[in-house]
């Protein structure tokens, strides 16, 4: 039995060893084991006859198990548990009166221990049922050791039928303890634990000299419950790479675009690397240019978009590359550069301003007490459109004044509205809403004193403020 034990218990270490597969690290983990220990004692020389045969004691085990990840598969388990050892055999019946032998009884050796195994713990996993293999030893102290044979004179002392014999046993004894079970994951931080344990002792039980040397040995049938106390973490195994299928990619025309998609997605042709004959490849508009296969100007200045790319340097999505106001096409064409603006229109007369900074403009003029604006104020206007439909980057915030004539509120109202009016006017000439913001200050931030007709006239202003 021993032998078979030992080899179910080395081939089951033998598989956990080998292989790639995913393992979690064990945590740490707190559980309790039970179960049913058979043990018995061999003794040299022999001390029974097989007349007089022993055997096994049937007791429990009860025990707690503290487990230490170590790497990977690898754990350490250390137990605390309280085991029933020793052995049964025939007892000679005797009476008070006759010392005569009367015949037999069964009698039992009880050795009950504390025991302190620390074992090496490998794991197999495999889902929620995962085999294990323990070994490693144990140290055991008694706390009982007697002879029990109800209704007899243990040992030739009359009277008695329970016999002490803690005196004759050593207090400390050491044995191996070999095991193999399963864990069954009840939930990702707890598992039932079941396993089979072979315990055999290392040395001598009894320290009496008239008692022959004996060594415990038994088999547990035990099962419990493990909880994680610190989280488990996941170890992959290096695995050989696997080699992707290599796909076959056909493109007959050399252009960079599979034929299936040429003729799928891109409607252009297979066999012809440059579909539109703009000097482009048909890969290269779709890939790196973005522009259209099918058609030789995709932004219609005038210049097919091979030229654009290669001699130009123009962008073959945007038609007037430098905004200068003229088509790259048509710039080529008269002998003007399309990356300098410079030389597209003569700039109409606007506004020089810094980032940050505010002009008044000047000669804005508006009805009294009234944001229409009035006819004279067309060529003032004029300019400040002029700087924005030519600047296209540029932010500004309209900022409406008045002097301090009336009411503050009233004040306020009237240089709001006075200044979304002039913001209207240049939203209604083309420009972007999104570019220009308004803001009234009434009277609060006067350039002049209010004290004169001058200085009112100077406080009632319209401001031009760049924000970008």
């Amino acid at each position: 039995m021993k032998r078979l034990f030992l080899a179910c218990a080395a081939s089951l270490l033998l598989i956990v060893g080998t292989g790639n597969r995913t393992t979690a690290q064990i945590p740490l983990r707190l559980g309790f084991t039970t179960g049913v220990n058979f043990a018995n004692q061999s003794f040299s020389p022999e001390l029974f006859s097989s007349d007089n045969p022993q055997a096994y004691r049937t007791g429990f085990v009860l025990g707690g198990i503290a487990e230490f990840g170590i790497s990977g598969i690898w754990s350490l388990q250390a137990e605390l548990e309280y085991i029933q050892k020793g052995t049964k055999f025939q007892q000679i019946v005797t009476t008070s009166t006759s010392p005569t032998p009367l015949g037999t009884t069964d009698a039992t050796f009880k050795l009950d221990y504390f025991e302190l195994p620390l074992l090496l713990k490998a794991r197999l996993e495999n889902d929620n049922v995962q085999p294990f293999f323990l070994a490693g030893p144990a140290l055991c102290f008694n706390n009982l050791a007697r002879i029990d044979a109800p209704g007899t004179h243990v040992l030739d002392r009359p009277n008695t039928s329970t016999l002490d014999i803690s005196g004759n046993v050593h207090s400390v004894d050491l044995a191996l303890d070999i095991g193999a079970g399963l864990e069954y994951r009840v939930s990702s931080n707890s598992a039932l634990l079941f396993d089979v344990r072979y315990s055999h002792g290392l040395s001598d039980i009894y320290n009496n000299p008239s008692i022959p040397s004996a060594k415990s040995y038994g088999i547990s049938l035990m099962a419990g419950l493990l909880f994680n106390i610190t989280r488990s973490e996941e170890v992959v195994a290096e695995k050989p790479p696997v080699e992707p299928a290599k796909q076959v990619i056909i493109d007959t025309d050399g252009d960079g675009l599979p034929d299936d998609d040429e003729i799928n997605i891109y409607k252009t042709n297979p066999y012809q690397a440059d579909s539109d004959g703009d000097g482009l490849k048909d890969g290269e508009e779709i890939l790196t240019y973005k522009t259209n296969p099918l058609n030789g100007d995709t932004d219609d200045d005038g210049l097919n978009d091979g030229a654009e790319v290669k001699k130009y340097k123009t962008d073959p999505l945007d038609p007037d590359t430098d905004h200068g106001g003229i088509k790259d096409g048509p710039e080529v064409f008269r002998g003007t550069n399309p990356l300098d603006p410079s030389d597209d229109l003569p700039r109409k007369e606007e506004f020089k301003i810094d980032v940050g900074k505010a002009i008044v403009l000047a000669g804005v003029v508006f009805k009294t007490g009234s944001a229409e604006i009035g006819p004279a104020s067309a060529a003032i206007l004029e300019k400040a459109y002029n700087t924005l439909e030519q600047n296209p980057d540029i932010l500004v915030g309209i900022h409406g004044h008045t002097d301090n004539v009336g009411k503050r509120a009233y004040n306020m109202k009237l240089s709001m509205a006075r200044a979304n009016a002039v913001k209207d006017y240049l939203v209604q000439r083309g420009i972007d809403e999104k570019r220009i913001s308004t803001k009234g200050f009434g009277f609060d931030k006067p350039i002049a004193s209010n004290d004169t007709p001058e200085g009112r006239q100077k406080n009632r202003r319209i401001e031009f403020f760049r924000t970008r």
